[in-house]
């Protein structure tokens, strides 16, 4: 996989974390919530869009899990594969 491509998975990955440890009590994280997270945190400028195409890559790369329709980010749920 291209590396430019990858460039923000590990701060996704690190904004999952970080928000799992927040909400100890809830399994799955909205997927709207971590993509603002990634968004409002990124140093650099990112668009939603871009951050919710990650985020699926790293569903179907088996990194995160979900629960939910991958048909709007509105409709699903994500989590880290521990």
């Amino acid at each position: 996989m291209d590396e430019l491509e990858t460039r923000d998975d590990s701060f996704i990955m690190e904004c999952v974390r970080k928000l799992h440890s927040e909400r100890k009590n809830i399994e799955f994280l909205n997927a709207t919530r971590v993509i603002g997270e990634v968004v409002g945190l990124s140093e650099q400028v990112v668009s939603d869009a871009w951050i919710e195409y990650r985020v699926r890559s790293l569903i179907h790369l088996g990194q995160l899990s979900y629960e939910g329709d991958l048909q709007s980010m509105r409709m699903y749920k994500i989590k880290d594969i521990k």
